[in-house]
C-alpha cells in the first residue's frame, strides 16, 4: 500500500521542466519487482497524493510506462504548471513498506521542446500542410507556448479527420499498421523496421490490444525467435509453429519510450490447417 511521511532510501533524482511543456521522470527498481505495481506520488505520499499507477496508466495529465526488461518505469507529466514543482516519490507497491525514490522537480520559463511537424508533400488534405507549415514557422523554435500548443492541437484534429476519411497518412502522426495471416501448425516470420540510429537498442515484439499493456513474446522458452539485421535496419521474429491462440494484435519496435514512428502494429489472423491438402 501507499506509505505516509516517506523518507528517501538513496540518491535523489533531480528533473527540470519548462512551464507549459512536458517532462519524463524515470526511476529504476531492483530485480524481482518487475510484476509489482509502480506509482508516482507527491508530498507525503498519502492516498490522495498518488498521481498515477501502472494499474491505471493514463490519468489526466499523467502517463506511466513500466519497461520491465530494463527495470525502469517512466512517468510523463504534461501541461506543466508552477504548482507542479516540488517533491515527488517513485514508489513500488509491496506487502509491508513500499520502496521509494525521491524526485525533486524544478520548473523554469523558457523554450520547451515541442514536437516537429513533418509535412507530407503529396497530401490530399491540403489544410493539414497549411497548418503544419504555420506550426513549423512559428514554433520551431517556440516563441509562444499557448499559440503553438493550440496550433498543434488543431493539427492533431485534422490528422484524425484525415485518418477517418482514409486519406494518405503521413508517417509522423500515426501507428504504422500491418495486417498478416498464417496457418495453424505452420511457421510464420514477422518483419519489423526500425530507425538506423536504434541499431544498438533492444528490439521487442509484444502482444496485447494496447501497447501500454502488452506481453513480451520473445523469451528463451518461446516459439518466437528474434533475429536482427542491422544492414537493413529491420529485425524479424520467426514463430516456429503457429497456434490458433497466436492470433491478435502485436507491437514491435526498438524504443522503450514508444515514440511515434519507432514501432509497428501488426494484426495477425490464424487460419485452421487444411487437412485435405496435408494428406496429399
Amino acid at each position: 500500500g501507499w506509505g505516509v511521511c516517506v523518507t528517501s532510501a538513496g540518491e535523489v533524482v533531480h528533473v527540470t521542466g519548462y512551464l507549459g511543456g512536458e517532462l519524463k521522470i524515470s526511476c529504476s527498481y531492483g530485480q524481482g519487482y518487475e510484476s509489482y505495481e509502480k506509482y508516482l506520488c507527491k508530498n507525503d505520499c498519502g492516498h490522495s497524493d498518488v498521481l498515477i499507477t501502472t494499474s491505471n496508466p493514463v490519468k489526466n495529465k499523467y502517463m506511466i510506462h513500466d519497461e520491465k526488461r530494463a527495470r525502469i518505469f517512466t512517468t510523463t507529466i504534461s501541461d506543466l504548471r508552477s504548482t507542479d514543482a516540488g517533491k515527488y516519490w517513485c514508489g513500488v507497491s509491496r506487502n509491508g513498506k513500499d520502496i521509494y525514490t525521491e524526485v525533486k522537480l524544478k520548473l523554469v520559463e523558457g523554450k520547451s521542446r515541442l514536437p516537429e511537424c513533418i509535412c507530407s508533400q503529396n497530401s490530399s488534405f491540403s489544410q493539414v500542410n497549411d497548418v503544419c507549415h504555420s506550426y513549423n514557422s512559428f514554433c520551431q523554435p517556440k516563441e509562444n507556448i499557448g499559440f503553438c500548443q493550440s496550433l498543434f492541437k488543431k493539427l492533431e484534429c485534422l490528422m484524425i479527420l484525415k485518418s477517418f476519411f482514409s486519406f494518405n497518412l503521413t508517417e509522423w502522426c500515426c501507428d504504422e499498421s500491418k495486417i498478416t495471416s498464417g496457418v495453424v501448425g505452420h511457421p510464420l516470420t514477422l518483419q519489423c523496421p526500425y530507425p538506423p540510429q536504434h541499431r544498438n537498442n533492444r528490439k521487442f515484439l509484444c502482444k496485447g490490444d494496447h501497447r501500454n499493456n502488452c506481453t513480451d513474446t520473445v523469451t528463451s522458452q518461446s516459439r518466437f525467435a528474434l533475429q536482427d539485421d542491422v544492414s537493413s535496419s529491420s529485425f524479424s521474429v520467426r514463430i516456429t509453429e503457429l497456434e490458433a491462440a497466436d492470433a491478435g494484435t502485436y507491437w514491435c519496435g526498438s524504443d522503450s519510450q514508444w515514440r511515434v514512428g519507432n514501432y509497428t502494429k501488426i494484426e495477425l489472423s490464424v487460419g485452421e490447417r487444411n487437412t485435405c491438402l496435408d494428406e496429399n
